[in-house]
């Protein structure tokens, strides 16, 4: 069995977050996290019932920027991780200079077919799909030092 016989399985693409919700700073790292969980799906091929069985295998993040990474993790949110914003992770990325950028992940999935007869075989490769592009924002972050906060000194320098 090949890759070519499962042709009309298709897992359903990955989802694609990014913290903050489509904006960065440049300079400070964006989390990316994929929502990309096995997948099952029912069918016939060559005259049998069949089930395959796509369980993701890596991830391959495409950020905008002309760079991309591979990591065996969809990534975690900063909340769920238990980090504060702008923690590096292994998914994040950061951007060096201000403007928009599309962002993907594809994933590549190990497939597994059982047979109604009970007998099952993982098919070598991978099959993979990609993620909707999500646009991100990056901005420049400009800092001063002032000796009073803006509500103290409503026309002090930045306010």
């Amino acid at each position: 069995m090949t890759l070519t016989d499962l042709a009309r399985f298709r897992p359903v693409p990955p989802v694609l977050v990014s913290e903050p919700d489509r904006v960065g700073i440049a300079g400070l790292p964006v989390n990316l996290v994929a929502t990309a969980p096995t997948q099952t799906l029912h069918g016939e091929l060559f005259d049998h019932a069949v089930t395959v069985r796509f369980t993701p295998h890596h991830f391959t993040w495409t950020p905008g920027d002309h760079t991309h990474t591979t990591t065996r993790s969809p990534g975690t949110l900063w909340s769920r991780a238990g980090e504060v914003r702008f923690t590096p992770t292994p998914t994040s990325h950061i951007y060096r200079d201000r403007g928009t950028y599309t962002a993907t992940v594809t994933v590549a999935y190990t497939p597994t077919v059982t047979f109604d007869t009970g007998q099952s075989q993982t098919v070598p490769g991978f099959v993979t799909s990609t993620s909707a592009g999500v646009s991100i924002r990056i901005y420049e972050a400009h800092t001063m030092l002032v000796a009073h906060t803006c509500t103290e000194d409503p026309t002090g320098p930045g306010c």
